[in-house]
C-alpha cells in the first residue's frame, strides 16, 4: 500500500472531468470513492451542461454524494471555448482555494487547460503555492481536428505526468510526437464486491427470459450507440445469421441470436441504429434497452458480451465480464488485444469485418463447457491479478506522491 493512503498521510485532491459517463465515468467514480474510503479528502468538479451524446450519469452523482463528495458543475469543461473556459478556470480556483487543493487529477485536455489557468488566478492573488496535475487520456478521439490535437497536446506538455489507461491507448499520442517517457500507463480497475443484483421483473430481464425460452443465444454490446462502438455491425451480423440457412452452413445445433443493446441512443448513430433494425425486420431479435445504472449486474444473464468497438482507451465492460466469469468476444484492435490477449482470455474477430463477426458468433454459441470454463477461469484470474480497483487506487497514490515531490 502507498505511504499516502493512510489517514495520516491524507490529500486532499480534485478529480476535474468533462462528464461522469459511461466506463470511464465508472473509473472515475470509483477512484474517488476508494480514495475517501482510504482517508483522503477528495471533490469534484465535471461540466455543468449536456449535450447531445454527452451528459453525466446522475447513479454516479448520487453515489459520490452519498459518500459526501462535493461534485461542482461548472460550465465549461467540455467545449473549446475561451470565454467559458475562464469562467469556469475562475469558479475552480475558488474550489482549490477552498477545499486546500494538494493535486489535481483531470481527466481529459480541455479541463486540464482550465485547471491549469486556475492555478494561475491563484498564485496571481497569493504567496506562489505549488500544486501539481496529473492527467489520465482515458481514450484519444477521433473526431480532433488537426488544430485541436496540436492544442490537447500542448496542454499536456504543461502537465505534471500524463497517464494513459493502457499502453495500446498511449500509441496515438506517441504517433503524433509526444514523448513517450513523458507518459506512465496505469490500467484501469474494477472493484471487487459482487455487484447489487437485478429485480427479475425489469423489462430487460423479462426480454431475455422470453429469449431463452426460445432457445435463443443472448448477447449484449454495453456502451453509448456510436461510431466508434460500432454497433451497426453487430446489427448486421445478427440479421445475416438469423436470416441464413444456418443448419446449412453451421449445423443443427447453431441458435438464433438475440441482441440487447445497453447505452445511450439519443444520438444520429442511435436513431439511425433503430431505423436499421426495423429496417432488417429485427424487432423480436433486437432488445434496445437505453441507458441503465449498473450495467454489470445484467451480465450474468446473457451468454456474450459484445465489443465490436473501432477504438478503445480501457474498455470497462471486458473487465466487469472478467469479473462476472462471462464470455467476451472482441474486434481485434490492439486495445482488445490488450487484454484478451490471442482468444486466451476472450474471442477475437477481425476489426469492422462483419463475416468473421458472423463466423465468431458461431463460434461461441458451439464452445463445449470445458472450453468455455478453461476461458472464464482464466479471464478472472487476470482481472483478480491485474484490474483491481485497490492497485489502480495504489499505483494513482504512487503517481501523485512522486509528482508532489517534484
Amino acid at each position: 500500500m502507498s505511504d499516502l493512503s493512510g489517514v495520516s498521510g491524507s490529500l486532499n485532491i480534485l478529480h476535474v472531468s468533462t462528464f461522469l459517463q459511461g466506463g470511464a465515468g465508472r473509473v472515475i467514480t470509483d477512484l474517488m470513492l476508494q480514495q475517501q474510503r482510504l482517508g483522503h479528502r477528495v471533490v469534484a468538479a465535471v461540466n455543468a451542461r449536456c449535450y447531445e451524446g454527452y451528459c453525466s450519469y446522475e447513479h454516479y452523482f448520487s453515489e459520490l454524494e452519498q459518500q459526501g463528495i462535493k461534485v461542482a458543475q461548472l460550465d465549461s469543461l467540455f467545449k473549446r471555448d475561451l470565454n467559458l473556459n475562464f469562467s469556469a478556470a475562475v469558479q475552480l480556483a475558488k474550489i482549490i482555494d477552498q477545499a486546500e487543493v494538494d493535486i489535481i487529477h483531470s481527466h481529459a485536455a480541455i479541463p486540464s487547460l482550465v485547471c491549469l489557468m486556475a492555478i494561475a488566478i491563484i498564485q496571481r492573488k497569493k504567496v506562489k503555492r505549488r500544486i501539481p496535475i496529473v492527467q489520465t487520456m482515458h481514450g484519444w478521439g477521433g473526431n480532433k481536428t488537426a488544430e485541436q490535437a496540436r492544442l490537447d497536446l500542448q496542454i499536456m506538455n504543461s502537465l505534471d505526468s500524463v497517464v494513459s489507461v493502457s499502453a495500446a491507448a498511449a500509441q496515438p499520442l506517441v504517433d503524433l510526437g509526444f514523448d513517450i517517457n513523458r507518459i506512465s500507463v496505469i490500467e484501469n480497475g474494477i472493484s471487487e464486491q459482487p455487484v447489487t443484483p437485478v429485480e427479475r421483473d425489469v423489462p430487460v430481464l423479462k426480454a431475455i427470459a422470453a429469449a431463452r425460452q426460445r432457445g435463443d443465444f443472448v448477447v449484449a454490446t454495453i456502451g453509448s450507440l456510436c461510431e466508434r462502438k460500432n454497433q451497426n455491425l453487430l446489427l448486421q451480423a445478427c440479421a445475416n445469421l438469423n436470416s441464413r440457412d444456418k443448419e446449412q452452413v453451421y449445423g443443427n445445433s447453431m441458435p438464433s441470436i438475440f441482441y440487447v443493446a445497453v447505452g445511450e441512443v439519443d444520438s444520429d448513430y442511435g436513431r439511425a441504429f433503430s431505423k436499421k433494425l426495423a429496417a432488417l425486420k429485427l424487432e423480436t431479435n433486437v432488445y434496445i434497452a437505453g441507458c441503465i445504472p449498473q450495467a454489470e449486474a445484467y451480465l450474468s444473464h446473457i451468454d456474450l458480451l459484445v465489443s465490436p468497438s473501432r477504438a478503445e482507451g480501457m474498455p470497462i465492460a471486458l473487465l466487469e465480464a472478467f469479473k462476472n466469469k462471462t464470455l467476451c468476444l472482441c474486434s481485434d484492435i490492439p486495445q482488445h488485444r490488450s487484454i484478451v490477449g490471442d482468444n486466451l482470455l476472450g474471442l477475437l474477430f477481425k476489426d469492422n469485418e462483419c463475416g468473421d463477426l458472423e463466423m465468431a458468433l458461431a463460434r461461441a454459441t458451439v464452445l463445449t463447457s470445458n472450453e468455455k470454463e478453461n476461458i472464464l477461469a482464466s479471464a478472472e484470474d487476470e482481472f483478480r491479478r491485474r484490474f483491481t480497483l485497490g492497485r489502480t487506487c495504489d499505483d494513482y497514490l504512487s503517481l501523485y506522491s512522486k509528482v508532489m515531490e517534484g
